[in-house]
């Protein structure tokens, strides 16, 4: 099981939280991740902590969503060392 850091960056007030999220594929060093052992893994709703904006009904849909980004390749995610989601 391989993780990715990932930067989401609320629509509504522009506050960035950071996650550490499970993908399914190898994933460059400058990426990499540990999940925290309290996690947000199997998180119900994935939003902003600062406004409460719904990003992502389950984490499930989030690790979609960042499957579907990095398939585009990593340049752009290692250079500024996450992948970046607006939601």
């Amino acid at each position: 099981m391989n993780f990715i850091s990932v930067e989401l960056i609320c629509s509504a007030c522009s506050d960035t939280t950071t996650w550490c999220v499970r993908v399914d594929r190898e994933v460059p060093t400058p990426l990499r991740c540990r999940p925290a052992a309290s996690g947000r893994a199997g998180a119900r709703t994935i939003g902003c902590p600062n406004c409460g904006h719904v990003c992502f009904p389950d984490s499930e849909t989030l690790e979609r969503a960042v499957d579907d980004e990095t398939r585009r390749g990593w340049g752009q995610h290692v250079r500024h060392g996450a992948v970046v989601i607006h939601y």
